[in-house]
């Protein structure tokens, strides 16, 4: 696996995880994102950072700290809309967004 290759199997994971020190994860508190940090969790010789962005929706920071704590990881919450000023979603990115949570990359559409 290169480093232009994307993860797609537990494999894959692991493969990563064995030439690491530090893991970012994305992290929404919902299960498909909890999930993937309770198996990142295995790998114990990583550090393991769960980031979430706020634009806005209300993030619960506590909750998000609980979950991250709970499988050893750091929690990070960055105010998306102080760090991506004038972006806002277009109307299939927050549906994709929506369905999909955190787990997914989600491109930000400037200025529609």
């Amino acid at each position: 696996m290169n480093k232009q290759q994307k993860i797609r199997s537990f494999a894959d994971l692991e493969y990563i995880t064995g030439r690491c020190k530090r893991i970012l994860t994305l992290l929404s508190g919902g299960l498909d994102s909890s999930y993937v940090l309770s198996e990142l969790a295995k790998y114990e010789h990583c550090e393991i950072i769960a980031l979430t962005i706020d634009m806005g929706e209300g993030v619960e920071r506590e909750d998000l700290a609980n979950i991250a704590g709970h499988f050893g990881a750091r929690s990070i919450v960055i105010d998306g809309r102080e760090s991506l000023p004038g972006r806002r979603y277009c109307q299939p990115c927050a549906v994709m967004r929506n369905t999909w949570g955190c787990t997914r990359s989600v491109p930000l559409c400037p200025g529609r």
